[in-house]
């Protein structure tokens, strides 16, 4: 007797060379989204085109006021004063790119009339202009110091961080990636099995004896590689195109993982429904939340719907991503790998009851 794996094995390589035959099908919206991600790096290489500054200098000394002068003459710099605590407010608020804070002291002179240290404190929010307005203050300090003094640097920057590591890419890339994830597998595998049951495919499959869990298989085993390779190549052109550290293994997993979840409610929608005109149209009405509520981080939701969302597993999904792209390991997204391994269990045990050979 023919091994069971057969069966499964030459409808996978069937199916996959139907998806190949057809690549903008199969992989215009990649191609789209990996614009997409090129479109982000060119708005992340060109966003200073100007950084507003507001400077509250609490020296009043003839350094400090150079430096303000200096910081005016900068270009592509805004400059206002105001007071420190209004400064910092003001970049927390977003109304600010850069709060600079010259300290009292700064310039002043001990004994011998050699200058004494002071720090300058810079205050950002990384992912805005603040990121390249550093340099460009340090660099101003630096001269300010070499014409104070010729001994060893003493006016510096400190840098404070609002929001340290979060960049566009950390904003983006979790919502490409959910977009692409729930597009290619739930909608995909929604409409794929309503196609085939209308159709009569199933029933003439089902004529040669092949079992039904070797079709869904190998349906769901073509998807899930073609999904696969579109992941991988996705963390890759972000990994080229971003000058960053990506965990690419961890995010390729948390990835895959949404993936079968996706595609498990996929199959499951085309079970239930099997109409081929509503199948899609319902797993539209699924999938477009999911991607809305994917591009925004868990903070913009609140109370309630917080909750809701929370437990959603787009909400895992780019959770996970986002912890990776922040640097943190595999381990600290153990919770999100639960949730969506879960999620994969119930919605392929729906997938399962659901499957009918006809109407």
């Amino acid at each position: 007797m023919r091994p069971r794996w057969r069966p499964y094995r030459a409808l996978t390589a069937a199916i996959l060379r139907t998806s190949l035959r057809n690549p903008v099908a199969s992989f215009g919206l990649f191609a789209v989204l990996v614009l997409v991600l090129a479109g982000v790096k060119y708005l992340d290489s060109a966003r200073l085109s100007g950084a507003s500054l507001k400077v509250a200098d609490e020296a009043s000394t003839p350094a400090s006021r150079q430096l303000v002068q200096e910081l005016r003459g900068t270009p592509g710099f805004s400059v206002t004063e105001s007071g420190a605590a209004e400064a910092s407010r003001s970049v927390d608020a977003g109304r600010t790119d850069v709060a600079v804070v010259i300290p009292p002291g700064f310039g002043a002179t001990g004994e011998g009339g050699r200058p004494l240290p002071a720090e300058v404190v810079v205050a950002y929010r990384a992912g805005g202009g603040g990121d390249q307005a550093r340099s460009l203050i340090a660099a101003d300090v630096d001269l300010l110091d070499r014409s104070e003094q010729r001994a060893p640097q003493l006016l510096t920057v400190r840098a404070d961080v609002r929001n340290a590591g979060v960049g566009l890419i950390d904003l983006v890339l979790p919502g490409l990636l959910s977009f692409n994830v729930i597009q290619s597998a739930l909608l995909a595998a929604a409409g794929a099995f309503a196609g085939y049951r209308s159709a009569g495919v199933l029933r003439r499959v089902q004529a040669t004896g092949v079992a039904p869990a070797n079709l869904v298989l190998a349906h769901a085993s073509a998807l899930f590689l073609i999904g696969a390779v579109q992941i991988g190549l996705m963390l890759a052109a972000a990994r080229l195109l971003f000058t960053v550290h990506l965990d690419l293994p961890g995010m390729f997993v948390v990835a895959v993982c949404g993936y079968l979840v996706f595609l498990a409610a996929g199959f499951a929608v085309s079970g239930w429904v099997r109409d081929p005109q509503r199948a899609p149209a319902i797993a539209t009405a699924i999938g477009m939340p999911m991607i809305f509520i994917g591009l925004f981080p868990a903070q913009v939701f609140s109370g309630t719907v917080a909750a809701v969302v929370g437990v959603l597993p787009v909400s895992f999904f780019t959770h996970g991503i986002r912890m990776l792209v922040g640097g943190a390991g595999l381990a600290a997204v153990r919770t999100d790998l639960l949730g969506l391994a879960g999620w994969a269990i119930v919605l392929l045990a729906a997938a399962s009851r659901a499957f009918r050979w006809d109407d």
